[in-house]
């Protein structure tokens, strides 16, 4: 049985891969199931959520929560041309403070766990600490690739830098373990602590009960992985391994969430500001997601 709100973070370390596409094209798949959508974007540098929901120019965005004390996230969001679906927009023009962040950051995170709605999609942030943050609240993320090389490093890379995060902040209190922590992560390194379960068991022995806890938070973390613009049948040979790299080195377990075919008329779709499995209901894209969106619930 789903809790109340399912908060699902869609993510990756490489751009250009289509997340927030397949963002705004879930949305709709999770209403025709009598959800209530929200839509979190969460990139300051390019926001784009309300261009492709047909919203030219968001009258309110997140700009106006970090720079105003008294705004609350409630009164940020907008309804977009579907029923069901309301937005969270963001401006590219305004970049984040090292001043004005930090103090929202806490009431951030709770006030959207707290927005009124059965679905919140959060789309992916600019910085690699958001991301990592993302994947550290939501209930699942789903990482998008594609099976080009690049790709698959840029979010080893970025799952990596998710576990770091998460050892670092469970050690927070012990400096020593925190140094061999990133002596550990250090490609140049000769500890030879290159799997998460041979740096564990050197963990163990200085704070046994500590390690037990941070390991049951890791098993903890839920992900899933989405193969898009997947041409071939062939393309799909980068998910086995891709899995088995992330558990042997980062102890993560990755569930394979699907594959979307390339879209040709995706472009066409962004360009109208009109989701895809709206407008071409009987398309195999919307076949692919309802499948996937059924797999994240």
């Amino acid at each position: 049985m789903m809790k109340q709100k399912k908060i699902i973070g869609i993510v990756g370390g490489a751009g250009g891969v289509g997340k927030s596409f397949l963002l705004t094209n879930l949305a709709p798949l999770f209403v025709h199931w009598n959800k209530k959508v929200i839509l979190a974007d969460l990139n300051t540098e390019g926001a784009c959520l309300h261009n492709m929901l047909g919203i030219s120019f968001p009258e309110k965005t997140l700009a106006d929560y970090f720079k105003k004390e008294s705004v609350e996230l409630s009164s940020l969001l907008i309804q977009t041309p579907y029923p069901s679906i309301t937005l969270l927009s963001n401006s590219s023009s305004f970049v984040l403070s090292r001043k004005s962040y930090p103090l929202k950051k806490k009431n951030f995170i709770q006030e959207l766990e707290q927005l009124s709605g059965d679905v919140l999609l959060l789309d992916a942030p600019s910085t690699r600490r958001e991301l990592e943050e993302v994947v550290l609240q939501a209930d699942v993320s789903a990482v998008v690739i594609d099976s080009m090389p690049s790709t698959i490093e840029s979010n080893f890379m970025f799952l990596k830098g998710v576990v770091f995060r998460l050892l670092l902040n469970g050690y927070k209190k012990n400096i020593a373990i925190k140094k061999l922590i990133e002596e550990a992560f250090d490609p140049r390194s000769n500890l030879n602590l290159d799997t998460l379960s041979s740096l564990f068991e050197s963990l163990e022995k200085l704070e046994p009960e500590n390690t037990q806890k941070v390991k049951e938070e890791i098993e903890q973390i839920k992900i899933g992985l989405i193969l898009n613009k997947v041409e071939s049948d062939e393309d799909e040979d980068v998910v086995e391994p891709f899995q088995k790299l992330v558990n042997k080195y980062l102890g993560l377990k990755i569930s394979y969430l699907g594959r979307i075919s390339y879209f040709p008329q995706a472009k066409d779709s962004i360009t109208k500001g009109i989701p895809a499995t709206v407008s071409q209901p009987q398309s195999k894209l919307r076949e692919e997601l309802t499948t996937i969106a059924g797999r994240l619930l």
